[in-house]
């Protein structure tokens, strides 16, 4: 028996899959776009801070007078190591 030819539902389901498709390849277009800024971002602030660690370490503990004097360092208020606590 011959069945009839059921074109209607043939293009449907063709224009669901190549609307899939599009969907697939879009999301990757921005999913690699993301990445790739999020790696420049990355690497922008990893050299930020490259420099500022550079400009402290020359400077010495002398950044420290830069600081609000609220924030200053109070000597022998803090101890080498955390108090060891018990459970």
């Amino acid at each position: 028996m011959i069945q009839p030819l059921n074109v209607s539902n043939d293009l449907e389901q063709a224009v669901q899959i190549s609307a899939n498709h599009n969907l697939d390849l879009g999301r990757a277009a921005v999913e690699k776009a993301v990445i790739e800024k999020a790696l420049q971002t990355i690497g922008e602030i990893d050299g930020q801070l490259v420099v500022k660690r550079k400009c402290r370490d020359a400077v010495g503990p002398a950044y420290l007078t830069q600081l609000p004097e609220a924030l200053h360092p109070i000597p022998g208020r803090l101890s080498p190591s955390p108090p060891a606590t018990s459970l």
